[in-house]
């Protein structure tokens, strides 16, 4: 008797960790609840960590194409060459549709040729990727 109750729990176990796994796999994870504001706080996590802390670690992994190319060449399109001084990131505009979103991102930077620093700005994509805003890095088109 103890070994049929010990083959029937086996047998139970294994079916319902078998139906857990089969619940679980595949399953998408939850939307974002305010897609709009964590795109807005990963983006200045982005531009912050790229022109005024110089992570460039940290923004290589928040990059949507990173596989398709090597760190070293990546640092070669974001690392700032030394001349312009950020002083500061902002995050305007926000705006999310479906899985894309553009923001605004304006910066506030200075070179010594020019006396006052000076607020620039420029359009910044992102798409959502499992779950997680990722950079879609511009780059130069080879002719």
């Amino acid at each position: 008797m103890t070994i049929f109750l010990f083959k029937v729990s086996r047998i139970l176990f294994v079916g319902v960790s078998f139906f857990l796994l089969l619940s679980t796999t595949g399953c998408k994870p939850e939307k974002m609840a305010d897609p709009k504001g964590a795109l807005e706080v990963k983006a200045t996590e982005y531009w912050k960590g790229r022109l005024l802390n110089k992570d460039y670690k940290a923004i290589y992994d928040m990059e949507l194409n990173k596989s398709m190319i090597p760190y070293e060449e990546y640092l070669n399109l974001v690392k700032n060459a030394g001349q312009i001084v950020y002083l500061n990131i902002r995050i305007e505009d926000v705006s999310v549709e479906g899985e894309k979103g553009i923001l605004l991102v304006k910066g506030k930077w200075q070179i010594p040729a020019v006396p006052e620093p000076v607020w620039s700005s420029i359009r910044d994509h992102w798409v959502v990727r499992d779950n997680q805003w990722k950079h879609v890095l511009r780059t130069k088109k080879k002719k």
